[in-house]
């Protein structure tokens, strides 16, 4: 199983950017390995209004909302700048509103993944930082733009981490 393959295996869709960046593959390369290859019309957050074509790479087509890839290739962005191994990452999908959207075993410990595009409450926001201090033994908040960070670091005693080149 090559880097690539294990990669999508964990993180389920990546971008071009990143297939790129990470794995050094073209999407001809993707393509010509049997890979599903979409393109879609994203904004990186939820509150940014301008979209532009991303391709994103997955081992089977998709069916997912355009939001819900551009969600996995931010999550997918976090794993690669923590660095952690994709045998140690688990994508969560579909689940309860206080689920994250990763959980990692790092260590001995187990840590949840968030990745924030801007739509949350602060309700929500402080709910699911709750749910993750008293479920896991530390928690990571990303975000895809500096004013979002400010408003996770004022209402939670996270550090969030800010990703931008994930698309």
């Amino acid at each position: 199983m090559t880097d690539l393959e294990r990669a999508l295996e964990t993180d389920l869709v990546l971008s071009e950017r990143q297939v790129w960046r990470h794995y050094g593959a073209t999407l001809e390369d993707c393509e010509r390995n049997g890979y599903a290859v979409r393109s879609v019309l994203v904004a990186p957050t939820v509150h940014r209004k301008a979209t532009r074509p991303v391709q994103f790479v997955s081992l089977e087509p998709q069916t997912l909302e355009d939001y819900e890839l551009r969600h996995l290739a931010a999550v997918a962005e976090v794993r690669h700048v923590l660095r952690a191994d994709p045998r140690n990452w688990r994508v969560v999908q579909h689940a309860a509103s206080t689920s994250p959207d990763a959980i990692w075993r790092h260590g001995l410990e187990t840590w949840a993944i968030e990745f924030d595009a801007g739509a949350y409450s602060r309700a929500t926001l402080l709910e699911k930082a709750r749910s993750f201090r008293a479920r896991y033994d530390d928690h990571i908040w990303a975000v895809a733009s500096v004013s979002r960070a400010i408003t996770v670091a004022r209402y939670t005693t996270v550090q969030p981490v800010n990703i931008v080149a994930y698309l």
